[in-house]
């Protein structure tokens, strides 16, 4: 079945206290928000890899869909990230995952900027 998609109008990534965030949003009117895409690597070592992810607990890889703003994050039970290209500027890849409400995101690809 056919679902929505979303193309952010923008992506970074930085990298606080040795866990990866990447995160893509929204831009209307000069605001950025909702939709929005939020992933976690935790521990990562700046090098390319697929990472899997579970629930969000201490430790784990996870992800985030924030439908609107004000809503509830929808969060992942299962899925991965594959990080495909890691340079000084940018950072590369696809991801999907599944959210605990049976939420499908799939397809997924990203070019962040690093921050």
């Amino acid at each position: 079945m056919g679902g929505t998609a979303f193309e952010g109008t923008i992506c970074l990534a930085g990298v606080v206290s040795s866990n990866l965030a990447i995160t893509g949003s929204s831009t209307t009117g000069g605001v950025t928000g909702p939709p929005q895409i939020n992933i976690s690597v935790v521990n990562w070592s700046g090098s390319t890899g697929t990472f899997n992810f579970g629930a969000i607990t201490a430790g784990s890889h996870f992800a985030q869909y924030i439908v609107s703003t004000g809503s509830v994050a929808k969060t992942t039970s299962s899925g991965s990230v594959t990080i495909t290209d890691v340079s000084a500027t940018e950072i590369k890849g696809t991801f999907n995952f599944t959210c605990t409400d049976g939420t499908a995101i799939t397809g997924g690809t990203f070019t962040a900027q690093r921050q």
